[in-house]
């Protein structure tokens, strides 16, 4: 392979490693909020699905809807002492266009059911699922992958002059004065 080639594609596998782990640490960011939440017991009051419908803008500029459909969730829960009323299925948002999807997860939870609160560390936030497990920061290794890779494929496509053909340059003062 050529070195403009290792180049390219080195440069290829950096940008995408970059580009990659920008969408993904957020996204996982969210997806483990909450992992050292406390859990305690709840009951469940009511349960529905929300209907939500976005303006949304394509790469080209042109605006459309989007409906997504929730699951909600009312429960209560104590802690502390201090009883509480939350809504959240999960730390992270939980929305599809699927609305068969949305009821179906909406219909695990019916009125009276108990469940298991999860709960942050000030009160403030509530959810019935856990958060995905840390773990899946696991994931940022393939962007790294793609990052060091590219990297190592740069410098590769670097190259050397030596045995290359080409115009040689002096390197040092005594011979580029002989090259005179």
């Amino acid at each position: 392979m050529s070195h403009d080639c290792l180049r390219s594609v080195g440069l290829a596998l950096m940008l995408l490693g970059l580009a990659t782990g920008a969408v993904l640490v957020p996204a996982l960011l969210d997806l483990t909020r909450g992992t050292n939440w406390e859990s305690v017991p709840g009951i469940v009051l009511s349960s529905t699905v929300e209907r939500r419908v976005s303006h949304e803008t394509d790469a080209d500029g042109n605006r459309f809807l989007v409906e997504r459909f929730e699951p909600r969730v009312t429960y209560r829960y104590t802690v502390s002492g201090v009883t509480q009323v939350g809504h959240d299925l999960a730390p992270h948002e939980v929305a599809s266009v699927d609305e068969g999807w949305a009821r179906t997860q909406a219909a695990r939870y019916r009125p009276g059911d108990g469940v298991t609160v999860y709960h942050s560390p000030n009160g403030r936030r509530a959810a019935l699922l856990p958060a995905l497990s840390a773990g899946v920061w696991a994931w940022l290794a393939l962007p790294g992958l793609a990052l060091l890779l590219g990297v190592g494929l740069m410098r590769r496509g670097r190259g050397s002059s030596r045995g290359q053909g080409g115009r040689r340059f002096p390197t040092s003062r005594r011979a580029a004065r002989g090259a005179r």
